[in-house]
């Protein structure tokens, strides 16, 4: 039975929806809307945007929110429910909302758009609920899914990277990316284990560690540059206005939309380290890396990085931290030329000092817990639940010598955004920050593509 607008208490002008309107496109559109819409504009959420829009039941559509009814029956562009999608982001009625989430495919709106000019059925008492995910972020979207796979192909047409990797673990080697005039080198790092200590006393743990690369030095502007600064005009999320500007045999990666000013602060840029971008955008630059040269890169666990940090040194810090790093009494107020002091004893540069590193890791206050309670944990990450906080390690060159240390921790901080202007904030940078970098890591086997996914997706981007 199909629910007319008088029984919904509307006025009697309104059209009204017959039953002999067959509702083929309802059970389509109520995907479209769960999926889409329903995670803040139903009546629990507390992301309801300014004008409290429901979307949930038939009412609560042509009840409508601050800008009046969504919903115009036999009539698309009078209903907001299908003009807002089709707005330029820049308008303040535009759904969804600029840089938040990604925009809806066009057909589906079309499809609703459809649906509305047949009458808009809607079955009798029907409710529609939001699509549930996991907040560990275990629900997968499949145009990212095949992005992943793509890349994937890609890395195991490339047979060096399947055969032999262990045997050859033990050579550096250096990677390039066309038409970039710097290179990448990468220092493997031997299999082994490390305990990790916490600042409660019963947070210790070893972790045993696989063999990996690790990046010789921090991602410089050099090699960041190019990806921060693709030639393609860009949305909020990182993906092409136009997919037909990407260039013929590429494919369309999420790259960081235009910053509102130059993300060096004035310190340098040619071999001095990148800087201020979010931990969503290094992981982005993991997967486009690895998609420019073939092997597979990700950012390091915490466990990872204190192991490649340490390089076997059982203390806090080197016994002369002053030849190994930059810090407030020796930085002269500014982040310095990569690779200028002393590497560990593993060749790594910078690896205390200079600026802080991104890991994968969330942020949690007693990571044995978070990790089952175990003495002992084989290559240990702890997948984030939500934006803030994740794990930054080392110090940087504005800290004070006695935060530069082995087992430091620095959570994120959503007021690293603060002097941010966009609203809502930018899922790319952090604006008020000047010394946040990353360098990335790569194992030696090449992992599953629903592992890969989640290394590339493990920070949750949107605050």
């Amino acid at each position: 039975m199909v629910c007319s607008l008088l029984a919904q208490g509307v006025a009697a002008s309104a059209p009204e929806i017959t039953p002999e309107l067959a509702p083929d496109l309802f059970s389509q559109v109520k995907e479209i809307l769960s999926e889409r819409c329903l995670s803040c504009h139903n009546t629990d959420s507390k992301q309801l945007n300014g004008g409290n829009l429901s979307l949930e039941t038939y009412a609560d559509i042509l009840k409508g929110g601050n800008s009046g009814s969504s919903l115009t029956p036999k009539h698309p562009a009078q209903s907001l429910l299908y003009t807002a999608l089709t707005l330029p982001e820049s308008e303040r009625l535009a759904m969804p909302p600029a840089g938040r989430f990604k925009r809806v495919p066009k057909a589906e709106i079309e499809t609703i758009k459809q649906w509305i000019a047949q009458g808009a059925v809607w079955p009798e008492g029907e409710t529609i609920h939001a699509h549930k995910s996991t907040p560990s972020g275990d629900s997968i979207d499949p145009a990212e899914m095949e992005l992943v796979l793509k890349i994937r192909e890609k890395i195991l047409s490339q047979a060096s990277n399947i055969q032999d990797s262990e045997s050859k673990h033990s050579e550096s080697y250096t990677d390039r990316i066309e038409n970039v005039r710097a290179t990448l080198k990468m220092i493997p790092i031997p299999k082994g284990s490390v305990q990790l200590k916490g600042t409660e006393p019963d947070d210790v743990f070893t972790a045993h560690l696989n063999s990996f690369w690790m990046a010789e030095k921090e991602i410089s502007w050099d090699l960041y540059q190019p990806f921060m600064e693709p030639k393609i005009v860009r949305n909020k999320d990182g993906y092409p206005q136009d997919d037909s500007e990407v260039e013929k045999g590429d494919i369309i990666l999420a790259q960081p939309s235009e910053p509102y000013h130059a993300m060096s602060f004035g310190m340098g840029v040619r071999r001095h380290p990148a800087i201020a971008m979010t931990q969503h955008a290094a992981n982005k630059y993991c997967q486009w890396l690895s998609w420019q040269t073939g092997h597979f890169y990700r950012l390091p666990t915490e466990a990872e990085w204190e192991y490649a940090a340490r390089a076997g040194m059982t203390t806090s810090a080197p016994e002369n931290v002053e030849a190994s790093a930059w810090y407030n009494d020796n930085s002269n107020g500014s982040y310095q030329r990569l690779g200028k002091k002393q590497p560990n004893a593993w060749g790594l540069y910078d690896m205390l000092g200079n600026v802080m590193e991104w890991t994968l890791d969330g942020f949690v206050r007693h990571r044995k817990h978070a990790l089952g309670g175990m003495d002992e944990v084989s290559n240990p990450w702890i997948r984030a639940t939500g934006p803030y906080p994740h794990v930054c390690k080392g110090g940087h060159w504005n800290a004070d010598l006695s935060e530069l240390t082995y087992s430091g921790r620095t959570p994120s901080s959503p007021q690293w955004k603060i002097s941010d202007p966009q609203s809502p904030k930018s899922i790319w940078y952090h604006t008020s920050i000047m010394w946040i970098g990353f360098r990335p890591v790569r194992p030696t086997e090449v992992p599953s593509a629903e592992d890969m996914y989640r290394y590339w997706n493990s920070g949750v981007a949107y605050d």
